[in-house]
């Protein structure tokens, strides 16, 4: 039974390499990560494919929803996670289209010290009701 915290542990470093990597991820560069074509084009992307939540639109809902990730030094999304969302629906919506921008929209990396790192992004996206 004493070996059983021991096993766990060793278990979760094989079985989670990024844990055991102890990557530092940075939350400010010199030159932050960028989508393909700027801001501009990210929430054009974003709004183009989201579709809103049948359950928000007939409880009319509406809100923000801020989704965290990180860029990993190759321009794909890692981590994400919501941070804040209104529910219903609507932060699950809200990832799946960030999870969309992995397939074909590999971002430009965050650069420190010349060198390609990962970077923590929040990215707000609001949802409205017409």
């Amino acid at each position: 039974m004493k070996k059983l915290p021991l096993f766990l542990f060793l278990f979760c470093l094989y079985a989670f390499p990024s844990i055991a990597q102890n990557t530092k991820v940075f939350s400010h560069v010199e030159k932050m990560p960028s989508f393909p074509g700027g801001v501009e084009a990210m929430y054009k992307f974003i709004y183009t494919n989201i579709k809103y939540p049948a359950k928000a639109r007939m409880n009319r809902i509406s809100g923000q929803v801020t989704i965290g990730f990180y860029v990993n030094e190759e321009g794909y999304l890692k981590d994400i996670y919501v941070i804040k969302g209104p529910g219903s629906g609507l932060d699950e919506e809200a990832m799946r289209v960030v999870e969309l921008m992995n397939e074909d929209h590999r971002w430009t990396p965050g650069m420190h010290d010349g060198k390609k790192v990962p970077v923590s992004y929040n990215l707000p996206i609001k949802f409205v009701l017409q």
